[in-house]
């Protein structure tokens, strides 16, 4: 279904970011707008809710990540 792909695609973007990011440097902003993301999703899935509603709430969350790996690519660059 469409919502498992974003949600496989989610997983692989995440997971490049986490060995992009330490913990201890990642932009708590971008991490906030993420965690809300993700109490969305947690609460559509809880309700049962179908592929309509859980992609729009997948894509976000993949703009979010990319966005963290951008910023953790620059400051990988700006720190050598």
């Amino acid at each position: 279904s469409i919502a498992l792909e974003g949600q496989r695609e989610s997983q692989a973007i995440e997971n490049e970011w986490r060995a992009l990011a330490p913990a201890s440097e990642r932009p708590t902003t971008d991490i906030a707008r993420l965690y809300l993301i993700d109490a969305a999703l947690k609460a559509a899935y809880d309700r049962g809710a179908q592929a309509d509603e859980l992609q729009p709430l997948w894509k976000p969350r993949n703009q979010a990540l990319r966005g963290l790996i951008l910023t953790a690519r620059t400051d990988t660059v700006t720190r050598i």
